[in-house]
């Protein structure tokens, strides 16, 4: 009697154990269906951003070489981008762009913590990555990647409210300061002096 009684539990804990198994396998496949699904939308994003980008560069000649994703949402070309991966963050509207170096068309489309990172255009799968913010401090251990950001000083006190790239500072000297100008290297107050930082962010291929 106390034999059944043993091999009885022992069977029913056999089962539950298979039941959490499969449920865990499911789980982890709803789960992997959704990632693949976000990255595939990402990667449409990515191309109609650079549909729209063409469209910019071939009708307005100022930006020849190069449209920011801000510089489509106020000429109407596009609306924000929403992140497949949630829908509350907007993409970067000063770190994503399409440009060209000589004749090839490259591609940067930030969202959150992904990015789609200086691909050529004509690529069929974009690489996804996973990135931190930037920062002063060189990451570890880790793969990184570093860029140049800038701000100005006026007897060495920075004046903006952090440090932009290029053309998020040429946006930022204006709206901030008051200042208008098309280059970083012509500034409108003689006070002004351009400083530039490098800052650095880890970064991991997810797909």
């Amino acid at each position: 009697m106390l034999n059944n009684r043993g091999s009885s539990r022992k069977e029913m804990m056999m089962v539950l154990l298979l039941l959490v198994v499969f449920a865990a396998i499911l789980l982890y496949k709803v789960l992997g269906a959704g990632s693949v699904t976000k990255y595939s939308n990402f990667r449409r994003k990515a191309s109609n951003f650079i549909t729209a980008a063409n469209h910019l560069m071939t009708e307005e000649t100022e930006f020849e070489n190069t449209a920011y994703l801000y510089d489509l949402i106020e000429s109407k070309y596009m609306e924000p981008i929403e992140s497949p991966f949630d829908s509350s963050v907007l993409c970067d509207e000063f770190e994503s762009k399409v440009f060209y170096v000589n004749d090839t068309s490259y591609v940067t489309l930030k969202c959150g913590e992904y990015a789609i990172s200086k691909q050529p255009t004509t690529d069929k799968n974009y690489k996804i990555y996973k990135v931190s913010e930037w920062t002063e401090e060189k990451p570890i251990g880790v793969n990184y990647e570093s860029t140049t950001l800038y701000n100005v000083t006026i007897d060495g006190k920075e004046q903006m409210k952090k440090y932009y790239n290029e053309r998020e500072f040429l946006i930022g000297y204006y709206k901030e300061l008051g200042y208008q100008t098309t280059s970083i290297h012509v500034l409108k107050n003689s006070k002004h002096k351009l400083v530039e930082k490098t800052f650095y962010r880890s970064y991991e291929q997810v797909a």
